[in-house]
């Protein structure tokens, strides 16, 4: 078995996830973490940057006055899908590869709760595709369609996805959680609005799906009243992350 030596940035966690957290509060999180040593599969890797990860999103939570049992979150694990109507789809571009409408999962916290206003939006990760062929066949597939989607999905259980766990051991299990799916292919970055010939007959709207659930969110789930907000992602979620932290702040 190889080794090598990987320095993690706790808060870039570029192969992994990226966290983005805004509130009024001044953190001051380490910049750099000691270097491991990584086994050739990467479990070793994993296994630490989750503890790290872990460690500071505790730290984190403490920071912006996280205290106190959680409160009562509804579904447990489980959040509920939000589909765009297609006049919304049309209107903000928010398309999957195939053109059928995004959208986004969410578990809300009950009402009048004291984290109401407490929010975090998670960007699912997958990869990306380069080669036409490549895009027709993921726009087939839940990366790509969202007639691939369910009415409900099941998250926590696979790495930065542990964000929106319900579980006690999860520091934001009380906030608002928002789920969403990535079925654009382009590390959240397009903003094609109509496809062509060049782009083989498919949208890629990643950045623009992500401006029509921000605006969705603010006129139909109350995020206009948010107090905390943290953007957060795994894998091209998490490189999506940094490509939209600019929007996501303003």
């Amino acid at each position: 078995m190889t080794s090598n030596t990987v320095d993690v940035d706790v808060t870039l966690m570029r192969n992994v996830s990226g966290t983005l957290c805004c509130d009024s509060s001044s953190l001051s999180p380490p910049s750099r973490l000691q270097a491991f040593p990584v086994d050739a599969n990467h479990s070793e890797w994993r296994h630490r940057v989750s503890r790290l990860q872990r460690a500071y999103l505790s730290r984190l939570a403490k920071a912006i006055d996280q205290r106190g049992a959680p409160s009562s979150t509804t579904g447990g694990d489980t959040l509920s899908l939000v589909l765009f109507n297609d006049a919304f789809s049309k209107e903000s571009g928010a398309r999957c590869l195939d053109g059928t409408p995004s959208g986004y999962y969410i578990r809300k916290v009950a009402s009048n709760s004291p984290n109401e206003g407490r929010w975090i939006v998670y960007l699912q990760g997958g990869g990306l595709c380069v080669e036409p062929a490549d895009c027709l066949q993921r726009s087939k597939s839940d990366r790509g369609s969202s007639n691939k989607w369910g009415a409900t999905r099941t998250v926590g259980t696979n790495g930065a996805e542990d964000l929106l766990s319900a579980s006690s051991d999860n520091p934001f299990s009380d906030w608002n959680h928002v789920f969403v799916s990535y079925a654009s292919g382009d590390t959240w970055t397009g903003t094609r609005r109509e496809p062509t010939l060049a782009t083989a007959g498919l949208y890629f709207a990643g950045h623009l799906t992500l401006r029509a659930v921000v605006s969705h969110l603010k006129e139909t789930q109350g995020l206009k009243e948010a107090t905390h907000l943290m953007l957060s992602g795994g894998s091209a979620g998490g490189i999506g992350v940094f490509n939209n932290a600019d929007f996501f702040v303003s």
